[in-house]
């Protein structure tokens, strides 16, 4: 776990890492070893249901997943050779699938930089050629695909308690997304909930549970800080953030 725990903290978001509790545990009960090891506090995710089986034996196990979900390795332990097929697979995710033409190399360069709006004028543009338009119409679409996919998960992060990471997110998103037209309309309209009254309860929960969680993810034996928490419940009554707050207090009583 800790090796896994230390990838994610390398890599970013650049890696997504998925852990699966697999030994028919409590969700509650696995959140509180988590907690108890200091496994938080960090992008990895969590989980009591299994995407799949690796088929491995013995615990624990792992499968590195490419970008379309094809398993390119398994086994007990991240080796050497397996980093540098993850350092490989990141890298080939900023140059587009393996099939893409030359002539779309700019745009998804462009997109890998966070540029959008250049990476669809550079596709479009490409797109001017016969030979490449179908191509270039679907490039643009992937790149839409996944802009819209990040939107989503700030609309997520916004309905469910985590306003302060949203805000940190949809700002990002329009810096990427300026000249896009409706995505970047989109971003600014998730902008505008989290700057409205309705949301300013929503935002000032989020960042103090925030960080008052970084400081329990590193002492999770601080009865204080379980109070604390508590008191963020409480005190926000009504807000998704304060539902997150209880639930972790929860899991210290």
């Amino acid at each position: 776990m800790p090796a896994s725990i230390k990838l994610q903290e390398e890599y970013g978001d650049d890696l997504a890492v998925l852990f699966v509790e697999s030994q028919g545990t409590a969700p509650d009960a696995t959140e509180k070893f988590i907690l108890e090891h200091k496994w938080f506090g960090n992008a990895a995710m969590w989980t009591n249901e299994s995407p799949f089986r690796t088929g491995s034996n013995g615990l624990p196990n792992f499968a590195l997943l490419s970008a379309d979900g094809k398993v390119l390795a398994k086994g007990n332990h991240v080796s050497k050779s397996v980093r540098e097929q993850i350092d490989e697979q990141i890298s080939l995710a900023k140059q587009g699938p393996a099939d893409t033409p030359k002539a779309l190399k700019k745009a998804w360069k462009a997109f890998g930089k966070g540029q959008v709006a250049k990476a669809i004028a550079e596709a479009k543009k490409a797109g001017e050629d016969p030979e490449v338009s179908a191509d270039a119409e679907l490039c643009v679409l992937e790149f839409q695909k996944r802009c819209e996919a990040q939107l989503d998960r700030a609309e997520w992060l916004l309905q469910n308690g985590f306003a302060s990471r949203a805000e940190d997110l949809v700002g990002d998103l329009q810096k990427q997304l300026k000249g896009t037209a409706e995505l970047y309309d989109r971003a600014v309209a998730l902008e505008a909930k989290l700057e409205s009254e309705e949301f300013k309860a929503e935002l000032e929960a989020s960042e103090l549970l925030e960080k008052t969680l970084d400081k329990l993810y590193e002492d999770a034996k601080n009865e204080k800080l379980f109070k604390k928490v508590a008191k963020i419940a409480e005190d926000f009554s009504g807000t998704k953030a304060a539902e997150r707050a209880r639930h972790v207090a929860e899991l210290g009583s």
